[in-house]
């Protein structure tokens, strides 16, 4: 098994792309890194991670690889919350040397078997990922949300608003995503940015007091930000 890993440019989906070749299967996986006490005024990282499958060992093993030998070209599907968990595991390992080679090769045919039982069901998500099938679940997610407009300026990490509603870390970001079509970072940007240009267009205060307002400590990491998401700087906005 050869394993490869490197960082990207920022992605908002994540997702995982299949290949075949005549002596191995390649499973490829884009998607962000753990979002454990990162810092709002910059994107959590994102990766690709890449994972090569020889055939022949794969059928000794008896891992019944026929099930992927029907994605003879690129195939991208969507990284369930199982999948996730174990692409985080990878990236955040404590472990060196030897020790770091064992680990990522078990992750790695663990996560083969979770690629494995999703495209037998593609349809059918993981256990986890049914987490917004009951109403008390959607309401968690609704308070992630009242939670973070209320705090804006200064919003809790991932792991402590995971906290707050009471669901863990995997079950908030999924959810998120799924009701609100934007991560957690996402939204808060966007919120922050919102919020920016209602200020701005009132032109009572300087860039950097808005910038502080919004969350924002470093004036140029948020001219950057709006610039980012505007497409012009709040210079350009603000005649202050």
């Amino acid at each position: 098994m050869k394993f490869s890993i490197e960082h990207i440019d920022p992605i908002s989906e994540n997702n995982l792309r299949i290949t075949n070749s005549d002596k191995c299967v390649t499973l490829t996986f884009y998607f962000q890194g753990a979002e454990c006490g990162f810092s709002f005024a910059q994107a959590p990282s994102s990766y690709k991670m890449k994972f090569e499958f020889d055939k022949d060992v794969l059928a000794e093993k008896d891992f019944g690889i026929h099930n992927l030998l029907g994605f003879t070209e690129k195939t991208e599907i969507n990284i369930c919350c199982n999948t996730q968990l174990l692409l985080h595991q990878i990236i955040n390992t404590k472990y060196e040397g030897r020790y770091k080679k064992i680990f990522i090769e078990s992750k790695a045919y663990e996560l083969l078997l979770c690629t494995l039982h999703y495209v037998e069901d593609i349809k059918s998500p993981c256990d986890n990922c049914k987490f917004l099938s009951q109403p008390l679940e959607k309401e968690k997610i609704l308070q992630a949300r009242d939670i973070l407009l209320q705090n804006i300026h200064q919003p809790p990490t991932i792991p402590e608003l995971a906290k707050q509603i009471g669901i863990n870390q995997c079950y908030l970001k999924k959810g998120f995503k799924e009701m609100f079509k934007s991560t957690v970072y996402e939204f808060v940007i966007e919120q922050r940015m919102q919020k920016a240009k209602i200020l701005l267009s009132l032109n009572s205060q300087s860039v950097t007091q808005i910038a502080e307002e919004v969350g924002y400590s470093n004036t140029s990491n948020f001219s950057n930000a709006f610039k980012k998401y505007t497409g012009v700087y709040p210079s350009e906005v603000s005649k202050n």
